[in-house]
């Protein structure tokens, strides 16, 4: 007996094994009608050979039954071997699932930053050696020329000069060298005309640190502050100092030409939902005229 092998449904197999096995309880019945899985296995070709469609109404028949029986076998042995092959495919694909998954997490180990994130410390941060700086650089005075000479006799090495009769312009000056600059004006007969440019790029520590205490005493002043003495308060300059190891940014007065604690008008704030009186520098200013 030859046996015809094609690619079956192990459900439809399965099926098929049941209806043929209930026929046994009908025998001596009669002929009955192959069922839908019988027939869809007979057209597939699932069946052993020599082979006949009348069969399938009376399989376990006398001269069809030894037919019948190598056909179970046969159902049986596809519905085991479909199963095993879903099998096969369903860990095949959940093994693969699983090296995908394994993939991308080295993937976002290496290129999202957990491998540096595991080593601590993290990589230090690129270093800029360059600083743009806000902080004016050139100074305008006028005065006796006595004051004048005495001034340009005493400033620093690398600053710039150019002045005509009774007025100096001093260029080129640095954040960290503003402090002894107003400091030489201090007491004298010099008037301060105006604070011009900016400092442009900054390499050293100091001037670095002085620019960025410039920008951030500039940024927490309050706008509407004032001189206690002259109260001018578009006169004020924050300049850095470093007295005994310690920074300190003091305010001067252009105008008053010393350093100065800015006091600001309650009255000038009143509009706030509460009172500034009780902060420092909050008192109200002498107004004179």
């Amino acid at each position: 007996m030859c046996l015809y092998f094609n690619e079956p449904s192990g459900h439809t197999c399965c099926s098929a094994f049941v209806d043929q096995v209930s026929y046994v309880g009908g025998q001596g019945q009669g002929q009955r009608a192959p069922s839908r899985a019988m027939r869809k296995v007979w057209d597939a070709g699932w069946y052993p050979l020599p082979a006949s469609f009348s069969w399938l109404s009376d399989p376990w028949g006398r001269q069809q039954r030894e037919w019948t029986d190598h056909w179970l076998r046969q159902l049986r042995q596809q519905s085991y071997d479909a199963r095993d092959k879903l099998v096969t495919l369903r860990t095949e694909a959940v093994r693969q699932a699983e090296q995908e998954s394994n993939r991308k997490s080295i993937e976002r180990f290496y290129d999202g930053r957990g491998l540096q994130r595991l080593l601590r410390p993290q990589a230090p941060s690129l270093h800029s050696p360059l600083l743009e700086c806000g902080v004016p650089d050139t100074l305008v005075v006028s005065g006796p020329p006595d004051s004048i000479a005495h001034l340009i006799a005493g400033l620093a090495p690398g600053l710039g000069t150019a002045g005509s009769e009774g007025k100096v312009t001093i260029t080129n000056i640095i954040p960290s060298a503003w402090h002894a600059v107003l400091t030489m004006c201090k007491g004298t007969g010099l008037t301060i005309e105006a604070l011009q440019g900016e400092g442009g790029l900054v390499s050293s520590v100091g001037d670095r640190l002085c620019s960025w205490e410039h920008a951030l005493a500039c940024e927490a002043a309050a706008k509407r502050r004032v001189c206690p003495g002259c109260l001018a308060g578009t006169a004020l300059f924050p300049v850095s100092v470093e007295r005994d190891g310690t920074r300190a940014v003091d305010t001067w007065c252009i105008k008053c030409k010393v350093t100065v604690e800015p006091v600001v008008d309650p009255i000038d704030y009143d509009w706030l939902a509460f009172s500034p009186c009780g902060l420092r520098g909050a008192q109200r200013p002498i107004r004179c005229g």
